[in-house]
């Protein structure tokens, strides 16, 4: 997890999953998970900052793409996210696990 402090409080996180993979000839995978920046400090460059970190480290780990998923409400996150480059691809499908 990479996080982004300011005045010691954290105003950014964001995880980063590289996954070891059998197809596309061995090449790792990346995921960004958990992508945050605080309400009060959103629109300040803090968000684009940190996922050019993390797009930086996928490529470092030689991964031959980076995925994340978001909400379909959140079409503000998706607009962002697209002007990172990113692009809609596929569906996404998740389960609960339940821990008891």
């Amino acid at each position: 997890m990479f996080v982004v402090e300011e005045n010691r409080v954290i105003i950014g996180t964001c995880s980063l999953i590289i996954l070891d993979n059998l197809g596309h000839k061995g090449a790792k995978l990346a995921i960004a998970e958990n992508m945050i920046v605080g309400q009060e400090c959103r629109g300040g460059g803090i968000g684009s900052k940190l996922m050019q970190f993390i797009m930086a480290k996928a490529k470092e780990e030689n991964c031959y793409k980076l995925m994340l998923s978001s909400n379909k409400k959140r079409s503000m996150a998706h607009k962002f996210y697209e002007q990172l480059g990113f692009q809609q691809h596929g569906i996404s499908f998740m389960i609960a696990v339940d821990n008891d």
